[in-house]
């Protein structure tokens, strides 16, 4: 078989016609390629031609109403300074200074004084300066420190018609960050401005402003809302999340309870599947033209479907009236009838649209009230990613398939919808529910990554568990001497032998033989109770007679001068105690009241457990919160006599010299960390038999302790309840002989 020949000569043309016209054709296709390129503008030239740069492509309409497509890439969205697309934890930080320090060590510089008139802080830069300086994440000591927050350049907010945007000062030009601007924070909510908002645009290109500010921006690490995965630095840039001017600082505010408010339409049922009123419901601006009327303006498509309310208004901007449609003052009149906090509680998901920038207010204010949010927003990079699995509480749709979304919620189950509801709900009252639990998020997050073998387990921080959240609470507010598995089933809920150490407090007013008698009456049940490994008394300075019995056991130590009761059990892991029990020397507590307290406790072991429960009341005469020192069916909080409190609330606890203030510093770590009330347990009589609690020194010196820790924390961490758990409602009709606690029915 032989090969045919290479070097065979083309045959002519059959059809001259055709060949012809297929010539045209091309040599047509070839002008108008050309025409195309020269009146292309030499930028978008550049972009298709590197092909190594992240082109980003944005359709917008128009002010005169035409729809339109710009293309950007990284080089020209932003500055060239804040452009370091090649920082990582390798080139941009030294980590040789975070390798021992745990938790975090934040050195502040220089340090001005928040309230000082020098300082032209945003206000809630200010309250993150604070914030951080208040916390034990901070470092006085620059030596010591791993990160480094420079105050002479407020980046938080850097759009100039906002009223909070920093304008240049004097002290701007002759300023230079520490480490060549290497182990830097940078904070920001809004960048870039009409009608571009670029991303990296932070608006110091003024000479003014100096030039260490744009060192940092290069080499720092930015904690940084409206991040897009195109621009956005894996495993060291942090994605914050968007929050209002006034979001509570560190909890719901101190104000004058409200008068009750009628009552959210009722649920609706379809069949068994127990649903809310709406599918999805969205309220918010529609935008006629620029960025991100893309997306906002075609909502209305969505109308069409009964259990969806889209309401929006045009009413945005100086230019609205010019530019507003037909649609918008129809749209006006159903946007102000209806209130949007009744719409997102009586609606399973809740629309979460871009806005101008790729984040959204929208975004908590789902969480806040357990709406899964649907997120139409392509690039966005959701707040803290890598701690948060955000798979089981967000929805995020396609801006492209905007007609698809109502029907592919339709497909979620019931189950799987109150699931999510719950974990949204979880996510936001344990990472966004305060200004400081989103710093210290976003803290812990760089500290997993400094620090990986100190990370804190993801299962834990996502679980939305009672006692996972009160141990998460903890370790994002600095506290490193936790245990995962301190309140894990396999110990908690299992026959494992709990450690339980009694603090018995002796009161040094009463005489000696008196006091003598008392406390042993009160040790006696605690020697016989089998959940109590140990017993700590703790004596006055003056000589007390003790009974032979305190003298001669084995599981009784004694403490002298003791000023609180952190100091009493050992803070470290070989003592392995799971929970302490408060006493007075005073305390009529029995064996079988002692028991059944902690099996309450054991069932919930992220709640401090009491006999003697008080309340927090507002005074309407006195303008002022107060305390209670009457017994009600209402309580908030326990006194620490008679209590079992938490180890790991121990351990946050702070030092006290007053009795009454060290109980209700306990109460307030422990509503604040867990965000549940305590339990009261019913008991035969007054833990007490003294009336010491209701003398003028004590109220007062109780008064001046709850002023001064509102003033702390920053707001009333208290949650009240009518729970109570008394041993009488656990009779039963099986002989006492055969029960574990014999005397139960004398209780």
């Amino acid at each position: 078989m032989s090969c045919p020949s290479v070097g065979r000569t083309l045959r002519p043309c059959r059809r001259p016609s055709l060949c012809l016209l297929l010539l045209l054709v091309f040599l047509l296709l070839s002008l108008v390629a050309l025409v195309v390129r020269l009146r292309t503008p030499p930028s978008e030239h550049r972009l298709s031609a590197n092909t190594s740069q992240a082109v980003r492509r944005h359709h917008f309409y128009d002010s005169d109403h035409s729809f339109n497509l710009r293309f950007t890439s990284n080089s020209d969205s932003t500055d060239s300074s804040a452009d370091s697309p090649s920082c990582r934890l390798s080139t941009c930080l030294d980590i040789g200074r975070c390798s021992s320090s745990s938790p975090l060590r934040i050195h502040i510089y220089p340090w001005i004084d928040s309230s000082s008139a020098e300082t032209n802080w945003s206000p809630l830069f200010a309250s993150i300066v604070e914030i951080i300086s208040k916390s034990v994440y901070f470092e006085s000591n620059p030596n010591k420190a791993c990160l480094f927050l420079n105050t002479v350049w407020d980046t938080l907010d850097r759009d100039p018609l906002s009223a909070d945007f920093q304008k240049p000062s004097a002290v701007m030009t002759t300023s230079q960050p520490l480490l060549g601007g290497r182990n830097h924070l940078v904070f920001n909510l809004y960048s870039g401005s009409w009608p571009e908002y670029r991303e990296l645009d932070f608006q110091f290109s003024d000479p003014n402003y100096g030039n260490g500010i744009q060192e940092i921006l290069a080499k720092g690490i930015r904690v940084k809302t409206s991040q897009s995965e195109s621009l956005f630095r894996p495993l060291f840039d942090i994605s914050f999340p968007l929050f209002p001017r006034d979001h509570p600082l560190h909890g719901p505010p101190v104000r004058p309870p409200l008068p009750p408010t009628p009552p959210a339409p009722p649920t609706r049922f379809i069949g068994r599947r127990r649903r809310r009123q709406h599918l999805l419901v969205f309220k918010g601006k529609r935008y006629v033209y620029g960025i991100g009327s893309e997306t906002r303006n075609s909502l209305h498509f969505l109308r069409e479907d009964e259990d969806v309310r889209i309401l929006t208004t045009c009413r945005h901007g100086k230019r609205w009236q010019d530019l507003k449609d037909d649609k918008c003052d129809e749209d006006d009149a159903q946007y102000a009838a209806h209130d949007f906090q009744t719409l997102m509680r009586n609606a399973t998901f809740c629309l979460v649209p871009r806005g101008r920038r790729l984040s959204s207010f929208r975004f908590l204010e789902s969480l806040a009230v357990g709406c899964i949010p649907v997120l139409l927003s392509n690039e966005y990079v959701l707040p803290f990613a890598d701690v948060i699995d955000w798979s089981s509480c967000v929805v995020r749709g396609d801006e492209r398939l905007l007609l698809q979304i109502p029907e592919t919620l339709r497909q979620f189950s019931d189950n799987h919808v109150l699931r999510m509801r719950r974990h949204c709900r979880h996510l936001y009252d344990q990472f966004f529910s305060s200004v400081d639990r989103i710093v210290f998020t976003a803290l812990s997050s760089i500290e997993s990554r400094l620090l990986p073998h100190s990370r804190f387990p993801d299962f834990v921080l996502n679980a939305d568990t009672l006692s996972t959240q009160f141990l998460t609470t903890q370790w994002l507010f600095g506290n490193r001497n936790l245990n995962p598995t301190l309140y894990s089933s396999r110990r908690l809920y299992s026959n494992e032998t709990l450690r339980i150490v009694a603090v018995v407090s002796v009161d040094s007013n009463r005489d000696s033989p008196a006091l003598s008698r008392l406390l042993y009456r009160t040790i006696i049940p605690l020697l016989s109770s089998e959940t109590i490994a140990e017993i700590a008394i703790v004596l006055p300075e003056k000589g007390v007679s003790l009974p032979p019995l305190v003298v001669h056991s084995s599981r009784i130590r004694l403490h002298r001068n003791v000023s609180s009761f952190a100091a009493v059990v050992p803070d470290d892991d070989d003592n392995n105690t799971d929970a302490v029990l408060y006493l007075s020397s005073q305390s009529l507590l029995t064996k079988e009241e002692i028991q059944f307290a902690v099996g309450v406790w054991r069932s919930f072991p992220e709640r401090v457990v009491g006999f003697e429960a008080r309340n927090h009341f507002y005074s309407s005469a006195k303008q002022r919160f107060e305390v209670s020192n009457r017994w009600t069916n209402r309580f908030s909080w326990v006194s620490s006599d008679g209590s079992i409190v938490p180890m790991a609330v121990l351990r946050a606890s702070v030092d006290s010299s007053s009795s009454e203030c060290q109980s209700l510093s306990l109460a307030f770590i422990s509503s604040h960390f867990s965000r549940l009330a305590p339990l009261k347990v019913g008991q035969r009589k007054h833990v007490t038999n003294s009336s010491n609690d209701r003398s003028f020194s004590a109220l007062s010196a109780r008064r001046d302790c709850f002023d001064g820790l509102i003033r702390s924390y920053g707001y009333i961490p208290f949650i009240g309840s009518r729970l109570r758990l008394d041993p009488l409602l656990f009779l039963d009709s099986v002989d006492k002989r055969r029960k574990k606690y014999l005397q139960m029915e004398s209780i």
